[in-house]
């Protein structure tokens, strides 16, 4: 029976736990450490797979045990791309034209909030007659 990585951290940690609680300061030492430490996938590695999952030629199951990930995992990769795939041909200038627009309004105010402070320090120092 083939263990995925997943279910392999599992048990390796509930191993180490029950070393610290037997005494042993120790662990596990050497290449099963490796084991617990969390995966980084590359975005590359997410989008294959969410690919795949989309495409239905695999079930879950089958995808989780050829790339080693857990099912789960693979749900969210693949309902994530769905939800974000339509901002990839969403209208980029309607975007910049909105955001030009508020970061003008917030220069603005700005502007403002100095300038006033600016005539408070100038009637303050005794500058402004």
């Amino acid at each position: 029976m083939k263990l995925c990585s997943c279910t392999k951290r599992m048990i390796l940690r509930s191993l180490v736990q029950e070393n610290c609680t037997q005494g042993s300061t120790r662990g596990l030492s050497g290449n099963w450490q490796s084991y617990l430490n969390r995966k980084n996938y590359s975005a590359d590695f997410k989008s294959r797979v969410a690919l795949e999952a989309i495409k239905g030629e695999r079930t879950l199951a089958e995808l989780a045990s050829m790339y080693e990930v857990h099912p789960n995992q693979i749900r969210a990769w693949k309902k994530r791309l769905l939800a974000e795939v339509s901002d990839i041909f969403s209208d980029r200038r309607r975007k910049k034209k909105v955001d030009e627009e508020g970061v003008k309004a917030k220069l603005y105010e700005e502007i403002g909030r100095l300038k006033i402070e600016l005539d408070w320090l100038k009637k303050k120092s005794g500058l402004q007659s």
